[in-house]
């Protein structure tokens, strides 16, 4: 017999009893394992053990031994959505519909995907709900309908106005949530001060002369005031580190919000002072940051009622803001992290501006000789063998700006690169996805390779909001070390889970498939970060062919690369290399006395690195000078 749990109402949960539950964790093992191997994964045993683990967690919530919000660090393609699956198809073959399970993804299309498993599995499609307001998804939604698996994306969750189809079955509460990738659980509010000043500024010359001038005299006469009262609690929060950094601007008196915003309209020209009428008469923190000034808020977004969730985040592990969330309890096993090596996946990091200004720059040159990033992207793909898979990532466009998607496909086809051809098993060869698609989406682990084209970086004063949210304290500490750091995290997980849309998703004995990837990036901050989660990867310099051109590299930088190159491809076995042999790598001609000093210039800089010493004519690994 299940075990009865009376609940709040006089309504009555109904959870499994320990024989029950060893019946599902069989039976989902037994579902998920075939259905792993059927797509190529080959698993060892403390892959088998991690998965174990896994089922026996969320049967732990239908027991009723487990409660709250806890985190299940799998990595990214070790079959956490598979577990979800095998476990509701475990529960209706075996008929214990009394376990009313919530699932939430990023995606639309990858609850689509898990919906379509789910059937192919036998589960009755009026059992399982999918709501969404898409009309291009390629499953429909159920609308309200109460089911018993209820499929929502993380906006909905966030929303607050379909909690009862998630949190609730037939009016008792559902026995879990299961939510996919990281939760945050607040949204929150920036306003730049040095912004808010622009914008009101461009604005009053916007209506000036007009004959709306006068209209808009009550709102300048606010705003003047806002703007006033933040710069000087700004400066008082410089001069007097300690006093309180919370403050409110009070709503005036004399006039409605509504006709404000009115005024306004949706242009974005006006955010920042849209943003400030959303804000007034709430509390706000003062923030400072490296890069900007400002005020934030925040408000908890996930329900505080959705009190059982369990987590699959691949990213947890480095992802310093949702570690900040106290409400979270890591469950994930130490084992879990020797499940997966990646010592067949190589890294190539060219030293390059990586970010949405940078990147855009570069690619909205006009004659295509000067678009450098570009170009080294298409000779990559140009040299690849037709059979290999590409993925590239980069930025979505925006108005007013280069399309860099469009620019970078006019740029293959210019150099003779068919971006229509398909591999052997009829998918696309070369595909293009934006920053925003980087979770979830599981349908190109065909790529063998991975380009990013920029790397996304989030202001500091949005991550500074994100970190006071997060602990759901406005008025918790923080530091610009702190801030630098998370946002260091927030990028290396949005880094590790876009290449994990490739090849290495797939694991074999225990080790990622073999992927080669391309960063342009120019700092060390990914390095450490991914080797946390990516166990055995390579990384090695990619030495640029063009970006010098375009003087974002010295010619004594590019020599360096091209120098260290060669010495990261030599085995750890070779302690010294001749500089003679350097000089041949790098085709120096030794007849060339400014390029003979050009070399030794780039031999010091290479010997900054630490890793290597100048030992006569030779280069010698540190660690070989104390053997």
């Amino acid at each position: 017999m299940a075990n009865d749990a009376a609940v709040g109402g006089g309504l009555i949960m109904v959870y499994l009893t320990p024989f029950q539950a060893d019946l599902v964790k069989h039976k989902a093992k037994e579902i998920l394992i075939a259905g792993l191997e059927a797509t190529g994964n080959v698993l060892s045993a403390i892959h088998i053990k991690a998965l174990d683990a896994l089922v026996a967690e969320m049967t732990g919530y239908a027991t009723g031994d487990i409660k709250g919000r806890r985190c299940f660090s799998l990595g990214t393609g070790c079959g956490k959505t598979s577990a979800i699956i095998a476990w509701i198809t475990a529960l209706y073959r075996l008929g214990f519909e009394q376990v009313a399970v919530s699932v939430s993804a990023s995606k639309i299309e990858a609850l689509c995907d898990l919906k379509r498993q789910l059937l192919q599995n036998g589960v009755p499609d009026e059992l399982i709900g999918l709501k969404h307001s898409d009309p291009r998804a390629s499953l429909p939604s159920t609308g309200d309908d109460d089911r018993l698996y209820q499929m929502v994306t993380h906006a909905r969750v966030r929303g607050g106005t379909d909690n009862p189809l998630f949190l609730e079955h037939r009016g008792v509460p559902r026995t879990l949530m299961v939510y996919d990738e990281s939760l945050v659980r607040s949204d929150t509010e920036v306003i730049a001060e040095k912004r808010l000043r622009k914008q009101l500024a461009a604005l009053k010359e916007h209506v000036r002369g007009r004959p709306e001038e006068v209209s808009f005299q009550p709102l300048f006469k606010f705003a003047d005031r806002a703007v006033e009262q933040i710069m000087n609690a700004l400066q008082h929060c410089k001069s007097n580190p300690q006093s309180s950094q919370i403050i409110m601007i009070e709503p005036p008196d004399w006039v409605s919000l509504e006709g404000f915003r009115s005024l306004l309209g949706k242009s974005e020209e006006w955010e920042s002072l849209r943003r400030l009428l959303d804000v007034v008469g709430a509390p706000l923190r003062l923030m400072l940051t490296a890069q900007a000034e400002g005020i934030v808020r925040y408000q908890i977004s996930v329900p505080p009622e959705l009190e059982n969730v369990l987590i699959l985040d691949a990213s947890y592990p480095i992802r310093e803001l949702v570690q900040l969330d106290s409400s979270i309890t890591d469950c994930t096993p130490p084992t879990v992290r020797e499940v997966k090596r990646f010592d067949r996946v190589t890294i190539h990091q060219m030293r390059h501006a990586s970010g949405r200004e940078a990147t855009t720059k570069n690619f909205s040159k006009p004659r295509q000789s000067d678009r450098t990033m570009s170009r080294e992207i298409v000779k990559i793909v140009a040299e690849m063998p037709p059979d290999k898979a590409i993925l590239i990532f980069t930025f979505k466009h925006h108005p007013g700006e280069v399309d860099i998607v469009e620019t970078l496909q006019r740029d293959m086809v210019a150099a003779g690169i068919d971006i229509d051809a398909q591999t052997s098993e009829n998918k696309l060869r070369i595909n293009i996805l934006t920053w925003g698609d980087e979770t979830s989406l599981n349908h190109y682990a065909h790529c063998e390779v991975i380009i990013l084209a920029g790397v996304l970086h989030l202001p500091q004063l949005h991550v500074a909001s994100q970190v006071v949210g997060q602990q759901d304290d406005l008025a918790a500490s923080t530091s610009q070390r702190q801030i630098e750091g998370v946002c260091d995290s927030e990028m290396a997980h949005r880094v590790y889970q876009a290449l994990s849309r490739g090849s290495c998703r797939v694991v074999e004995h225990g080790q990622a498939r073999a992927m080669t990837a391309y960063i342009f990036h120019h700092r060390d901050n990914l390095k450490d970060a991914l080797e946390a989660v990516m166990p055995g990867v390579v990384w090695k310099t990619w030495v640029p062919t063009f970006v010098a051109d375009g003087g974002c590299h010295s010619q004594v930088d590019v020599m360096a690369m091209r120098v260290m190159a060669y010495l990261n491809q030599q085995p750890e076995s070779i302690a010294k290399v001749k500089t003679r042999d350097l000089r041949g790598a790098v085709g120096l001609d030794v007849t060339v006395d400014r390029l003979r000093k050009l070399f030794d210039r780039a031999v010091d800089k290479v010997c900054q690195s630490g890793l290597w010493v100048r030992h006569g004519h030779a280069l010698m690994r540190m660690g070989a000078m104390f053997s």
